[in-house]
């Protein structure tokens, strides 16, 4: 989040400041453009790496649930110690796992954010040359 706040400051200041020329605007935005697409590349890892943890914790989150099971089937002579040690080690599978797709889900909000700004950047930049050449002419 303050990554973004500080590149859309960055960005404000320098589209917006009054000694900035058309080739500066075109290397601002060319530059931008460069900025979005090093953050998606970078996240690639980290979305692949999410990816995992969630099946993993989705696995985890099963066999919390069958050891629950199978404790509640125990023998009755120290049953609701087995019961309630497995619903500790499924309360912490279940947060570990929602924690992860909150994440996940950030992320994957971010890289479609920063696609959206990338293709805006292209426009603009492609409204600029026409601009550029109609000043030039």
């Amino acid at each position: 989040a303050q990554q973004m706040q500080a590149w859309s400051k960055w960005i404000h200041d320098k589209l917006f400041a009054a000694d900035t020329s058309l080739p500066q605007l075109q290397a601002v935005l060319a530059q931008a453009q460069t900025q979005l697409q090093t953050w998606q590349k970078e996240s690639r890892p980290q979305l692949a790496a999410l990816d995992r943890e969630l099946e993993s914790h989705t696995i985890a989150l099963n066999e919390a649930a069958a050891t629950l099971t199978a404790a509640a089937e125990s023998l009755v002579l120290g049953r609701q110690r087995r019961i309630n040690t497995a619903l500790d080690a499924l309360f912490q599978t279940a947060e570990t796992l929602y924690t992860t797709r909150m994440t996940h889900a950030l992320l994957r909000g971010q890289r479609q954010l920063w696609a959206a700004l990338e293709a805006h950047l292209s426009v603009l930049q492609q409204h600029l040359q026409t601009l550029t050449g109609r000043v030039q002419a």
